[in-house]
């Protein structure tokens, strides 16, 4: 049975924070005390110790140490700290966003305009992405921490890219919102790339720690299977590697009214949001003139054609007749 992806990420958070203890504890407890110290000056002292020490590995250290500084208030709990890494990654993302806003009234190109409403979807998949990674906090199995750190970063690259991809959209615009954007999104970029840099540590750390090896050893599951990726389950490899004619399709696509919709869109329309079960929609041979719509919130979707020379699907849109490069996927959400 797959792990649900919720429950990885917040495992690899616990698994951080107890990492981030480890080193805070030990770079708190270095630093010299006086015994005329007062009790809350030695509170931010070993506070500011501690942010240095989660600010250790990040490629961006006096960003990263001023950022936490401000908003740490003294904490000394690692938790707390790697929490508010990312919180103030999303805060300065939403920043952006709110800049985003300001330029978009501004501008009068329409390519502008376009591209600075990608950006502000793009920030709201980043803040989402972020923001998954402590919305589940229980149940980790510890066995297989290399997997849950594996898509920390996942989660974290894709925050860090849909802010490139923000700044790629204003290719052969014309103004200054290009690099309005790129100014508001300067620190944002530098801190998530800094979150980013922590977790890529986490190898080194363990080293450090020196945990037994049955933390160390790697599971079946991690492993692929007949040419599968250890993240598809066994119903989905099942499926998978079944030919066309075998799988019992949820629902059928059909051009010729043979089949429960006409169009894939409308088969995509009735497929249950977030469901943890597979929803197989089978795509009879013709070509399809449709930009298919596939939301965030449509999990296990899978999709069966009569072979790549027989079903095709064309969106047909391209960056020469005005349509930004993200949102020129055959395939994509209702706005990318």
């Amino acid at each position: 049975m797959a792990v649900p992806k919720g429950a990885i990420i917040g495992g690899s958070v616990i698994l951080l924070v107890a990492i981030v203890a480890a080193v805070g504890v030990i770079v708190t407890h270095k630093g010299p005390s006086t015994s005329n110290d007062s009790a809350s000056h030695g509170e931010l002292r070993a506070g500011s110790k501690s942010v240095e020490a989660i600010c250790q590995a990040t490629d961006y250290q006096d960003v990263c140490v001023s950022s936490l500084s401000k908003s740490a208030n003294g904490t000394t709990d690692p938790r707390e700290l790697v929490k508010l890494s990312f919180e103030v990654a999303s805060d300065h993302i939403r920043e952006a966003f709110a800049q985003s806003e300001v330029l978009s009234k501004a501008a009068a190109d329409p390519r502008t305009k376009e591209a600075l409403e990608t950006c502000r979807e793009l920030m709201t998949y980043a803040i989402d992405d972020i923001k998954t990674s402590f919305d589940q906090l229980g149940g980790f199995d510890m066995t297989n921490y290399a997997k849950a750190v594996d898509e920390l970063k996942l989660w974290l690259s894709a925050a860090a890219t849909y802010q490139e991809t923000c700044l790629d959209g204003f290719e052969n615009t014309t103004g200054d919102a290009a690099g309005g954007m790129r100014r508001a999104l300067n620190a944002s970029m530098a801190l998530t790339d800094n979150a980013l840099a922590i977790v890529g540590q986490l190898g080194t750390l363990l080293g450090k720690l020196k945990l037994p090896d049955v933390f160390a050893r790697r599971l079946l599951s991690d492993v692929e299977v007949n040419d599968f990726p250890s993240w598809v389950g066994a119903e989905r490899r099942r499926l998978l590697s079944l030919p066309p004619s075998m799988i019992q399709p949820d629902v059928v696509v059909a051009q010729d009214g043979s089949g429960d919709f006409s169009t894939i869109n409308a088969a995509l329309a009735v497929a249950p949001i977030k469901s943890a079960k597979s929803f197989v929609v089978y795509v009879k041979n013709g070509v399809y003139k449709e930009k298919v719509i596939v939301f965030r919130n449509m999990t296990n979707i899978i999709l069966v054609g009569d072979g790549a020379t027989t079903t095709k699907i064309t969106g047909s849109l391209n960056f020469i007749d005005g349509v930004g490069t993200f949102k020129t996927a055959t395939f994509g959400n209702p706005h990318g």
